[in-house]
């Protein structure tokens, strides 16, 4: 059975602003517990904190769930400090304290390891004072936290310092300075299913990561989530509290968009980053035609499909060109395109820019509609249509109109629709030029894209042309041989540089051009970009 879970960030001392609002949550929601990160009291020469700790000691201030802590940055206020030593751990009713470091495990069977405190290299050993007092000293060594190894495995890891290396393969990661490195190879030894530290002005939530399999291991490798929780009330409004269900009778889910492991180097993984040709943006992995070999046939396996760590598609590509990246949502992200159709010279007169765009999933799936679970097919399905008619809003007040198109193929790698810009006058000509390109490559014709929120199932080529409701389809069938390129040559001959722009390659741009133009083409978007608000 799951557990639901609400995780707040460094309180500093502001209780009587937390536990009402956890109150009012708990009652909606039968949270199991709830965990404090960070320096849940104030500085430890503060007067208001030394009037709350002397509330929570004589029980007049309501905790309305088990709620746990561990140390932050400071010492615990000495009236605390004595409290958990005399009362194991308790300051009053429904409130623990999970100790600097150690391990627990829940009523519910969750397994919660802590560390607190801040890492301090130049100890070699635990400190040489009585354990009540190590307790709430705010720092620890490399030896502690090597102990806690031994617990194996951990559902949830609370540390105070941010693990040194979160940020690798990690397309939107802040920058957190240097990190413990003991806190690293701790998260790698635990595996964790989530691991929270506080954050400070900063909410951060990673893309999840697959951990390394253990010797004699097979199968899914498990996989954690990482949170960087903003303190209670920062300035910045970074978001401060975050709630998850967990059932630990049951394995992780495997995110579509993790990473690898943040804490394991490539030369330790013991294999090698398969080679994939092709380009980010470009390659062709879908299927192509079937090859007779009349004197000899080779029985091999296909080769199965990249994951995200090879995907050119991925955020969690470990050679992803972050700088075309403009945008990034909550299910999907922009980028300006590789080798781009259009440029200022075919545009309108307010498209000083390339303007061709990809809207792609997060998530690693051939087809939008193969998305399994089916909150975030529809979450996704919504999130590139809004993004999809953001573009037009912005090409429209550029005077231009587009076209959006996608090649579905459930034998592809990942998912994504390519809009491109074009002169209002030559939308009158997309229609007829469509069609008579389908009807001389496949001898087939466009239908009118079906009303479902759920989108197409089958294999597809499908454009919407702005300025119309409906879409339209051009239907693929098994494993015939289609022409990834085809929606760019039909636009192509439209704009009128077929020769000179229908290959990808022949439009490279350098990498500082690149910059350039994803940097005008933010610049004009953001008005458009609700990404930005959110």
């Amino acid at each position: 059975m799951a557990s639901k879970i609400v995780v707040v960030g460094a309180l500093r001392g502001r209780f009587a602003e937390i536990f009402p609002k956890l109150a009012a949550l708990h009652a909606k929601n039968s949270f199991s517990f709830a965990l404090l990160l960070g320096d849940v009291f104030a500085s430890p020469d503060s007067t208001a904190d030394s009037l709350i700790v002397d509330q929570l000691l004589r029980g007049e201030v309501a905790v309305p769930l088990p709620t746990y802590f561990t140390l932050g940055t400071d010492e615990l206020p000495p009236a605390i400090a004595e409290r958990i030593a005399t009362h194991g751990g308790e300051v009053c009713e429904n409130l623990f304290f999970l100790g600097k470091k150690g391990s627990i495990k829940t009523a519910e069977g969750i397994r919660i390891v802590t560390v607190g405190g801040s890492w301090d290299p130049n100890i070699i050993a635990a400190p040489a004072v009585g354990k009540e007092e190590t307790q709430s000293l705010p720092f620890y060594s490399s030896a502690e936290v090597n102990a806690l190894k031994g617990q194996n495995y951990a559902d949830i890891l609370v540390t105070t310092d941010w693990p040194a290396g979160v940020e690798r393969h990690s397309a939107i990661a802040p920058q957190t300075g240097q990190g413990s490195k003991p806190i690293a190879e701790l998260a790698c030894a635990l595996r964790p299913r989530y691991h929270f530290v506080p954050g400070g002005d900063t909410y951060y939530e990673r893309e999840p990561y697959r951990n390394e399999l253990r010797k004699g291991e097979s199968g899914e490798s498990k996989t954690t989530r990482f949170y960087a929780l903003g303190d209670w009330g920062n300035d910045a409004k970074a978001k401060a509290m975050f709630a998850f269900s967990i059932n630990v009778s049951e394995p992780p889910a495997a995110a579509p968009n993790r990473t690898l492991c943040p804490y394991v180097e490539d030369s330790q993984r013991g294999t090698k980053r398969p080679a994939e040709e092709g380009t980010f943006f470009w390659g062709d992995h879908t299927s192509r035609p079937e090859r007779h070999h009349h004197k000899r046939r080779h029985h091999k396996e296909q080769r199965p499909p990249p994951g995200p760590e090879s995907c050119f598609f991925c955020l969690s590509y470990p050679q992803l060109e972050k700088h075309l990246i403009v945008s990034i949502g909550s299910e999907s992200y922009l980028t300006t395109a590789k080798g781009p159709l259009t440029s200022k010279d075919t545009n309108t007169e307010g498209l000083q820019f390339s303007g061709h765009i990809l809207i792609i999933p997060f998530a690693h799936t051939p087809t939008i509609p193969l998305i399994e679970d089916p909150d975030s097919k529809r979450d996704t399905i919504a999130e590139m249509n809004r993004y999809k008619e953001a573009l037009e809003k912005l090409f429209e007040s550029c005077g231009a109109g587009s076209v959006t198109f996608e090649v579905r193929r459930q034998s592809g790698v990942h998912a994504h629709w390519q809009v491109v810009p074009l002169k209002p006058e030559l939308l009158e000509d997309v229609d007829a030029a469509f069609d008579s390109a389908a009807k001389q490559a496949m001898n087939r014709e466009f239908e009118d894209e079906a009303d479902t929120e759920e989108g197409e199932v089958g294999d597809a080529f499908t454009y919407w042309a702005s300025g119309k409701k409906k879409g339209r389809s051009l239907k693929l069938h098994g494993n015939e041989y289609f022409d990834l390129q085809f929606g760019r040559r039909v636009l192509a001959g439209i704009i009128g540089v077929g020769g000179r722009r229908a290959n990808w390659r022949d439009c490279v741009m350098t990498t500082a051009e690149e910059s350039t133009d994803a940097s005008a083409f933010k610049a004009a978007f953001k008005s458009f970009d609700f990404s930005l608000e959110e």
